[in-house]
């Protein structure tokens, strides 16, 4: 072993329990199992999920620092880039020789990331982990860029790692179950539509769908998962979508499965099978139902179609959560509430899950927040 990379995720902060269940580390164990398979001389190591969700800065700093880490790579979010750039300073006052690289959706211009000059972090990367690691490890040329003083890195759009590169964490047992036995699985990585208020589909410019036999065989093989959350922005957007419900049918396997889809053209015989292939929840984001509003965010869909989707789901005996975003641009408050009375009325409202627009850095609801001289908050969570 020449080389030792310590991986850091921490939690949302929160005071109610359920937070420790959202902690999954799959950002470090993906790009784990990446180096692992292309460079089997750097051992790599995740904080201990105990101590990311249950102790202090410095009961986690006195750990990282008996690792001896050569590089330590935080996950950045934006309930936990404060935490993270407190911590790195601390870390790097004690190993003055470590370097420290910060990942994740909030880099990206506009975040308190990128605001001022951080100087204990020696790398912002935005972009895969997988793409910076392997040109960092290959001792290849990076194109660096600056940032209020930070070094930063950006992703190209051409340079996207192929779905053949992407080593899936799960079935190569890189991670295990959570306490309830649940654990993630990526199955699409980029999303086809360009909603402005996400920062995934703008930084994943293609879709890539990795082969539909790693989920099947990993519940096959792996007897101890209970539950599995497939990470796909739109599980129904794969071309073998209704022949995929089919095999998971067919297999009679007793793993609660739970994703997002987009509703419109769900039949009610697609819905039973979508039961029947072992779905008993699903994210379903309608965001709105307010034409003007979806039409000012980009969002192509079709109201009423996606609401019988949503009927047909139901009464098929699958859990929703129907998402619906208060404040977005083309919105006003009796249009929003129309919305609401809208699922009620169709016997929906105990699916309902509010999440308030968030002026994320990097979107273009965020160039348009700006252009209008719209007040949010300058630091998370950017209401």
């Amino acid at each position: 072993i020449k080389m030792k990379i310590v991986f850091i995720q921490l939690p949302l902060a929160d005071h109610a329990y359920g937070y420790i269940n959202g902690n999954i580390e799959y950002a470090p164990a993906v790009i784990s199992s990446f180096i692992k398979k292309n460079y089997p001389y750097v051992k790599c190591h995740t904080l201990p999920s105990v101590l990311s969700n249950f102790c202090c800065n410095d009961v986690i700093i006195r750990y990282v620092i008996s690792e001896s880490p050569d590089i330590i790579c935080f996950t950045s979010y934006l309930w936990n880039i404060e935490r993270n750039l407190n911590m790195a300073l601390d870390i790097k006052e004690k190993l003055k020789t470590v370097k420290i690289f910060f990942g994740g959706p909030e880099i990206s211009h506009g975040s308190i990331a990128l605001s001022n000059h951080h100087s204990q972090v020696d790398i912002f990367v935005s972009g895969e982990g997988e793409w910076f690691l392997n040109l960092f490890l290959s001792g290849k040329s990076i194109g660096y860029t600056e940032c209020s003083g930070n070094r930063l890195v950006v992703q190209p759009p051409s340079e996207l790692i192929s779905a053949e590169q992407i080593v899936e964490p799960v079935s190569s047992n890189m991670l295990n179950t959570f306490i309830d036995g649940s654990v993630f699985i990526e199955m699409t990585r980029g999303c086809p539509y360009r909603c402005s208020y996400c920062f995934y589909s703008k930084n994943f410019s293609r879709v890539r769908e990795l082969p539909f036999s790693i989920l099947t065989d990993t519940i096959r093989k792996r007897k101890e998962i209970r539950g599995m959350y497939i990470l796909s922005p739109t599980f129904n957007g794969s071309k073998n979508f209704i022949s995929n419900l089919t095999e998971l049918k067919k297999m009679k396997h007793d793993v609660r499965l739970h994703t997002e889809i987009r509703t419109e053209g769900i039949t009610a015989e697609t819905a039973k099978l979508m039961y029947d292939a072992g779905f008993r929840s699903l994210e379903v984001g309608i965001q709105s139902l307010n034409i003007n509003a979806i039409k000012s965010i980009g969002r192509r869909s079709n109201p009423e179609k996606e609401l019988s989707g949503i009927r047909n789901l139901a009464d098929a005996g699958i859990e929703l959560k129907i998402g619906i975003i208060p404040g977005l641009p083309g919105d006003d408050p009796e249009n929003f509430m129309k919305t609401i009375d809208t699922l009620c009325d169709r016997g929906l409202g105990e699916f309902i899950e509010l999440y308030p627009l968030m002026i994320l850095p990097g979107t273009s609801v965020r160039d348009k927040a700006e252009a209008d001289n719209v007040r949010f908050q300058e630091k998370p969570p950017y209401y």
